[in-house]
């Protein structure tokens, strides 16, 4: 291996490539649990009969809302250091350079990467307050919350389409590959 290439991945920097791919998980994990919730657990236990269902309701919502605040607290932090990463790649500079220069505020507010971090860190700010305020019962108050919590983490997935190559189309042809890459 050559010292050039040594960290990289296919060309990428071993840490970047390690950051996306935990967000990555992070956020589909995020996005997974209002998914069964809305889709799966919640409607089971609107029509379940309490006493023969075996499950405690407000300890198994309980359970995944913990899950989903590490889920979101990680997909935040990955996020964060993905565009410290992102900004040292695009400047060629050393983290501590990027950290400690206005290269950040930058690469937030001028670059397409910037500005889809900027748009996903919004969504998932308020989906954390969503799930502050969501309740931990299953009944009919709790499923607008349980679907607004789902299009905004489902929309900070689909946003990812602007942090990759597919981002970078245009024309009629790059909507068509970013709804595409969104949907997918």
């Amino acid at each position: 291996m050559h010292p050039e290439t040594q960290g990289e991945i296919f060309g990428v920097s071993a840490p970047l490539v390690l950051v996306r791919a935990i967000h990555f998980s992070a956020a589909l994990l995020l996005t997974g649990i209002f998914a069964f919730r809305l889709f799966v657990g919640d409607p089971a236990f609107r029509t379940a009969n309490p006493s023969e269902a075996g499950v405690d309701e407000s300890a198994f919502i309980g359970a995944l809302t913990r899950i989903a605040w590490a889920a979101l607290v990680l997909t935040l932090l990955s996020g964060a250091f993905w565009l410290v990463l992102q900004a040292s790649v695009m400047s060629g500079r050393p983290l501590r350079v990027v950290l400690d220069s206005n290269i950040m505020p930058i690469v937030m507010l001028r670059t397409q990467a910037g500005h889809d971090w900027l748009v996903r860190s919004g969504l998932l700010i308020l989906l954390a307050i969503t799930v502050k305020r969501m309740p931990q019962r299953v009944p009919g108050s709790s499923r607008g919350s349980v679907v607004f919590a789902f299009a905004l983490a489902a929309g900070s997935v689909a946003a990812l389409v602007w942090a990759g190559h597919g981002g970078a189309a245009t024309g009629a042809r790059g909507v068509v590959e970013k709804a595409a890459d969104a949907m997918h």
